[in-house]
């Protein structure tokens, strides 16, 4: 039997404990049994009645007496402790195969980013058939400071790599980050973690900081290779925010696809995994996914989708059309519901799980015969997506670079794109000469293609509602 749950990690003082309490309170209010399991031994102030506390197996006070330890070694000491008896948590948590577990861990931060003792704890626990999500709490007042923010980002990235669960990075206390001062940037830059160039201005600005441009930079230039790390906003006391976050978490450990919460369809069990998917119209039937797929034009044509997510523009396309689909979703997390409507779509449709900045087009379409650049027809070859903004710009760039040379998808010829972009890309893309918004984007994207502008998305059409609109 699959038992779903967190495993809620963090450094000091982000809120693991109160986050837990509220979490158990609210998925109670949503019908789950829910327990706790306290793993931190040093914690003996509990805000929440738990089902497994650790401290019945080994207590930081007592090792640190014993063993003449300081804080941070007991620490780690009564993790491999607990490695080693590993055991005794697994007997205990037989009793609660009923339930979706929460996870308090310790705080300290080397724990999740170099130590394996968790990481150890977390792969036994799946041996024996749970599913996690790695929920990494930071304190939001942390955006008040560019230097602190990128070791924010470090240590987030860190442990990513480090724990090897599905991650949800966490911003917390979100509803107190104004009591710590005005932000450089609006919440999304801190939450997207959007182009980090801005920051190292930041830096830059900061006489302390200055003189280390260049690993700051070098810092950056990490972050922004692996592309891993963005934040959920959270204020544990508002309920819109708590299940907002709730269903990023159901998707991420797959309790959302073998959970035993209300019976749905197909579709609206996709549609709640959904992350920054397509909503159904409230009074439509249809979808504004339909829409897309419609300009697209992919009757009878063979479509490569980038970011598929959990398949509703997948659906669409299918739906009106499409000779086949090539969906390119590089999140493992969204591959099994894919799996599950390529299986219903009688051989039209193929998932890739990896990255579109590496996937080769023209391998996934063998059969299909190109068209001359000057011939007045177009190929049977559509690509179409929502696509991330931080994936948006490097994508397109490669894509015009692709065109130029007549090479990657163009090898087939002029091969129409139907794409949804953040309104600030949008506006970027389509600005003529002389406007303000005109940049290198804009001279070669009119220089390559023909750019339209189709409509504007706003950003009640998404679940979760994004901050800002999209543009197609």
């Amino acid at each position: 039997m699959t038992i779903f749950g967190q495993v809620v990690i963090g450094p000091p003082g982000s809120g693991k404990s109160t986050y837990c309490k509220a979490m158990r309170e609210f998925l109670t209010a949503l019908g789950r049994k829910v327990a706790v399991v306290n793993l931190d031994p040093g914690n003996d102030i509990l805000p929440y009645e738990c089902e497994v506390d650790i401290s019945t197996l080994v207590t930081l006070i007592d090792v640190m007496e014993n063993l003449k330890l300081g804080p941070n070694g007991g620490l780690i000491y009564c993790m491999e402790y607990l490695e080693t008896n590993c055991d005794w948590l697994i007997g205990k948590l037989e009793n609660f195969k009923d339930c979706y577990i929460l996870f308090d861990c310790p705080g300290q931060v080397e724990l999740y980013t170099h130590h394996k003792s968790v990481r150890n704890i977390v792969h036994k626990l799946q041996e024996k058939d749970f599913r996690f999500a790695a929920v990494h709490l930071v304190d939001s007042h942390y955006c008040r400071d560019p230097s602190k923010f990128i070791s924010v980002l470090l240590t987030s990235l860190s442990t990513m790599v480090q724990i090897e669960l599905p991650h949800v990075n966490v911003l917390s206390k979100i509803d107190i980050i104004e009591q710590f001062g005005k932000l450089d940037f609006n919440l999304d830059y801190y939450t997207e973690v959007l182009d980090l160039k801005f920051i190292l201005d930041e830096l830059q600005d900061d006489p302390v900081t200055r003189k280390f441009k260049k690993l700051n930079k070098a810092l950056i230039s990490v972050i922004e290779d692996y592309s891993l790390v963005s934040f959920s906003p959270l204020n544990v006391q508002d309920k819109e925010s708590m299940l907002t976050l709730v269903k990023k978490i159901d998707s991420a450990n797959g309790y959302v696809f073998g959970g035993k919460h209300e019976e749905g369809n197909l579709s609206e069990m996709l549609s709640y995994a959904a992350g920054a998917d397509f909503e159904y119209f409230k009074n439509s039937k249809s979808l504004i996914a339909d829409k897309i797929a419609g300009e697209a034009d992919v009757f009878d044509c063979f479509v490569c989708e980038v970011g598929s997510g959990p398949g509703s523009l997948t659906r669409s396309v299918l739906h009106a059309g499409a000779r086949h689909v090539a969906a390119v979703e590089i999140d493992r997390r969204f591959v099994p519901a894919l799996e599950m409507l390529a299986d219903c779509s009688e051989g039209k449709m193929k998932v890739y799980n990896e990255d579109i900045m590496k996937f080769n087009i023209p391998a996934a379409f063998p059969n299909v015969e190109g068209v001359a650049w000057k011939k007045d027809y177009l190929p049977s070859i559509r690509l179409v997506g929502n696509l991330p903004f931080n994936v948006s710009i490097p994508l397109l760039l490669q894509w015009l670079q692709a065109i130029s040379h007549r090479t990657g998808p163009f090898t087939f010829g002029r091969v129409p794109m139907s794409l949804v972009f953040q309104k600030e890309v949008a506006d970027n893309i389509v600005a003529e000469p002389g406007h303000p918004n005109c940049s290198r984007l804009s001279v070669m994207t009119h220089h390559l293609c023909e750019v339209k502008r189709t409509y504007r998305l706003p950003r009640t059409v998404f679940v979760p509602e994004p901050k800002s609109n999209s543009q197609r």
